[in-house]
């Protein structure tokens, strides 16, 4: 232990300000138990705040946020050094003023065993002048004659033996009063080390908020800078990407006029006749880039591609299915990578053109004539996905009968539009495609199959609007006759009306049975 260690804590000040490194700690023998103990234990395991190994529970922006508190862990070194040398040196000071304290309350318990060893000898001088008194008096009854001739040397000596213990008690006396003096001298000390660690812990508070505010305010600023230049590079890479698709779009034109509509591999191209020629927009810039507002607006092919792989399961083990309004061919790659045999049709010369480029087989074509040209009963499948909300309510009527004559018996039908029973809808997607003609009710297309025959009818809804945009329910006591679960109910059924599922999907089977 080191006892009587003067502490120099100007020394320490001076040596922090001017960022001499960090105090020594490690011959630091904290305490083994107490409160006390353990807050030293807990202050020198974490006064380190400098070398700290950053991680993060974010699967996708982890390493962004890592590399963020590195560079904020650099750009604050001379801070974070500073404040690891200012906890160093407190570390120090408290195990060295714990350590006084010890060596002090060694003192006090080695006069305190002084102090007992006096009295105890005490007590037993006590004892023996006792056994004295009594063998003289009984001496004195036995030998009463031969006790007179010595009673003077008796008095003598126990004259004497009165004054040693006298001058005994005296010393002791003395002794523990000097014990007593230095102990009220070393109280005060160790009130005066608490104020003065008091004062420091105030300090140390006062400079550790201050640091914690700054901290704060840097994250922050630097965190909307972040978040302003990822908003500015996402719009800027979302431009570049779309001129990109447009210049690639035009170039696909371009060799489509050029080759007179042969691909590239050299065989002939399925071609509408004369009058629907005319009819086919044949100019390098259409009238409107309809591609272009899926591409902004509906979401990446990734994106698609993930919400109509459930639809996948329906034409497993058929062949001869065909995709209505095939669009970029999301559904098609579905169905050609689960080994099905498919056919797309669309209007839309780009989104023909593109597809092709992928290598799917797609036709240009209005899909009432491609249908019309097939025989009855020649395809095992029809998927169609935000395409009736396009037509007439006759129309979309007339195109249900042409599949359903057109489908193999047990062949499926599957029609996904939006969802009009989702008033977020109409806020959102709908109005936002300028061909969209009207919603159709998920009832009314169930019926309307059901009239042409279908069967195994079933609505599938999907694309839930975000669980942010829900209102929250409440907790608590209900009022005025209202219990809480009714008024969750009701929360829950507007959140079902406003912010549903944006898309269904109709799916029926054409009956077995003539």
């Amino acid at each position: 232990m080191n006892e009587g260690q003067p502490i120099d804590i100007e020394e320490m000040m001076k040596r922090m300000q001017q960022g001499q490194g960090v105090l020594p700690v490690a011959a630091v023998n904290p305490p083994s138990e107490g409160s006390v103990a353990a807050d030293l234990v807990s202050l020198q395991s974490s006064h380190d705040i400098y070398h700290i190994h950053f991680t993060s529970h974010r699967k996708i922006l982890g390493w962004l946020v890592v590399s963020t508190k590195r560079v904020l862990q650099k750009l604050l070194t001379p801070v974070l050094e500073r404040q690891l040398t200012y906890n160093a040196a407190n570390l120090r000071i408290a195990s060295s003023l714990w350590e006084q304290s010890e060596a002090l309350l060694e003192k006090i318990h080695r006069a305190q065993q002084d102090q007992n060893a006096a009295v105890q000898a005490l007590r037993e001088l006590t004892a023996q002048m006792h056994e004295q008194g009594t063998a003289l008096q009984a001496l004195r009854d036995e030998v009463g004659e031969q006790l007179g001739a010595l009673h003077q040397e008796q008095a003598a000596v126990l004259q004497a033996l009165r004054g040693e213990v006298a001058e005994q008690l005296g010393r002791a006396q003395q002794e523990q009063a000097a014990v007593l003096q230095a102990l009220r001298g070393e109280q005060e000390q160790m009130a005066a080390l608490q104020t003065l660690c008091e004062e420091m812990a105030q300090q140390l508070g006062r400079v550790q908020q201050e640091q914690m505010a700054a901290l704060q305010a840097l994250r922050g600023e630097l965190t909307a800078q972040i978040e302003a230049r990822h908003q500015a590079h996402a719009v800027a890479l979302q431009a570049l990407r779309e001129r990109s698709s447009r210049a690639e779009r035009r170039v696909r034109r371009l060799l489509h006029v050029l080759t007179d509509g042969q691909p590239t591999d050299g065989e002939p191209m399925v071609k509408p006749s004369p009058d629907q020629r005319k009819a086919l927009p044949q100019s390098l810039e259409p009238e409107f880039d309809y591609f272009g507002l899926e591409e902004r607006f509906r979401g990446s092919e990734g994106e698609i591609k993930q919400r109509q792989r459930a639809y996948v399961e329906y034409f497993k083990g058929l062949d001869q299915v065909l995709d209505i309004g095939s669009g970029r061919g999301e559904f098609l790659e579905l169905l050609m990578e689960a080994g099905i045999k498919a056919k797309g049709v669309d209007l839309d010369l780009d989104m023909v053109l593109y597809c092709q480029e992928k290598g799917l087989d797609v036709v240009r074509e209005d899909a009432f004539v491609y249908l019309d040209s097939l025989p009855d009963e020649s395809l095992g499948g029809i998927f169609a996905a935000q395409v009736i909300e396009h037509l007439e309510p006759l129309r979309i009527v007339e195109l249900v009968k042409l599949c359903q004559r057109k489908l193999r018996p047990g062949g499926p039908l599957i029609f996904e539009t939006p969802n009009p029973a989702c008033l977020m809808v109409f806020a959102r997607s709908f109005y936002m495609d300028p061909s969209h003609i009207r919603p159709i009710h998920p009832e009314t297309m169930k019926f309307v199959l059901e009239s042409a025959g279908f069967e195994d009818l079933q609505l599938r809804f999907s694309a839930p609007v975000e669980a942010v945009m829900r209102i929250p329910p409440l907790a608590g006591a209900g009022a005025d006759g209202l219990t809480l679960e009714e008024f969750n109910k009701g929360i829950e059924r507007l959140n079902e009306l406003l912010y549903g599922c944006q898309d269904y999907a109709v799916i029926g089977r054409k009956s077995c049975h003539p």
